[in-house]
């Protein structure tokens, strides 16, 4: 199984640094030691493999954020072989340095390392349980295979660095179930920043980053936007007589009618205002949209709620402005146009629709 690695999980600029400290501690072995004159070709080629993955972990810490790789298999492969394969170069160099007695100082440094870098592993990588496990394997099955088949030959040591991975799947378990609860409180978190409580709807805040964002795309593009407000008439009296119970049933109710009304993704359903609404909507024609909008105006008018006190008619009137984004005229102005079309439905004895296009 190929594990999937999310963007959240972050994890090229998570594991960046491990990259140099692998490439580091074979030339402090190297260096100090007299190995890269015994035994110059696998001193080289584990080298040049240690080098490889280094640099290509570099490069994908680097372009990260400037490119959308999340989605493609070959980068998700990239960042699986940038992790997995100087562990699995370690643990098969610490397993041929366990077959040769002659190669003692080497096996001493190599399993102080091995030890760090499963400690090191188990943390980096946590937040991807599955890659976090391939990534421990890496460094201690040829260990185990060792042991296992050569027990003769440092089959303690090799048991024990066993031992110590199992230790380790186990704290990644921990690790990851923890990381998991964060992921799920901070996106409960971003999503109540972001909705009304009352409705589930959005906030105004959001609405108004949106309406920004999307301002900005339609104006490159020379398309139009439409933006209704939506008023419950007469929302004072609703409350002064039928209690605010009552009151907050009307408003769900009206939102729930404008969700079924306009249910695409592109379509922004707002709650801003206590018993104001707004619906920003993207990709269709001035006359689709009003008929939607007069149309969400009979739905409201012909279902009234059920109260201790008998039926409460409900009705709600729409200022619905379309225009494109141009020199001039900013989303300030186009705001402004919606909300002057209110407040003309109101004037011209509410739940109606006032439409202008410009």
């Amino acid at each position: 199984m190929i594990p999937i690695i999310l963007p959240e999980q972050n994890l090229e600029k998570r594991s960046v640094s491990g990259g140099y400290l692998y490439v580091l501690a074979w030339l402090i072995i190297g260096l100090m030691t007299d190995y890269i004159d015994e035994h110059p070709i696998i001193y080289s080629v584990a080298m040049a493999m240690l080098l490889g993955f280094s640099l290509s972990r570099l490069w994908a810490k680097l372009s990260s954020g400037k490119q959308t790789h999340y989605d493609k298999p070959g980068w998700q492969r990239l960042l699986i072989a940038n992790a997995i394969g100087p562990a699995l170069v370690y643990g098969i160099l610490f397993a041929f340095a366990m077959l040769h007695i002659e190669h003692h100082e080497l096996f001493i440094y190599l399993f102080m390392i091995n030890i760090a870098l499963l400690s090191g592993g188990t943390v980096t990588y946590s937040p991807n349980r599955l890659l976090a496990n391939y990534y421990l394997l890496a460094i201690a099955l040829p260990a185990l295979v060792v042991a296992l088949t050569r027990p003769q030959e440092r089959g303690v040591e090799g048991m024990m660095m066993v031992l110590y991975m199992f230790f380790n799947l186990h704290m990644i378990r921990l690790l990851n179930k923890e990381y998991q609860e964060r992921i799920a409180q901070k996106k409960s978190l971003e999503e109540l920043a972001r909705k009304d409580s009352l409705t589930g709807l959005f906030n105004r805040r959001f609405f108004d980053e949106t309406m920004h964002l999307c301002w900005a795309k339609h104006q490159r593009r020379q398309a139009s936007l439409a933006l209704l407000i939506l008023d419950i008439d007469n929302f004072k009296s609703i409350n002064d007589i039928y209690g605010h119970p009552v009151g907050d049933e009307v408003i769900r109710k009206v939102a729930a009618t404008i969700g079924k009304n306009f249910q695409r993704e592109i379509d922004i359903i707002a709650r801003i205002g206590g018993e104001e609404f707004a619906v920003l909507v993207q990709e269709t024609s001035f006359e689709q949209t009003r008929e939607l909008a007069e149309s969400i105006c009979r739905q409201i008018a012909d279902n009234s709620i059920d109260t201790d006190q008998g039926p409460a008619s409900v009705t709600v009137s729409i200022g619905l402005a379309y225009a494109q984004p141009r020199q001039g005229f900013d989303q300030e102005d186009f705001y402004k146009l919606a909300d002057d079309c209110l407040y003309q439905a109101k004037d011209q004895g509410k739940n109606q629709v006032v439409a202008k296009s410009i």
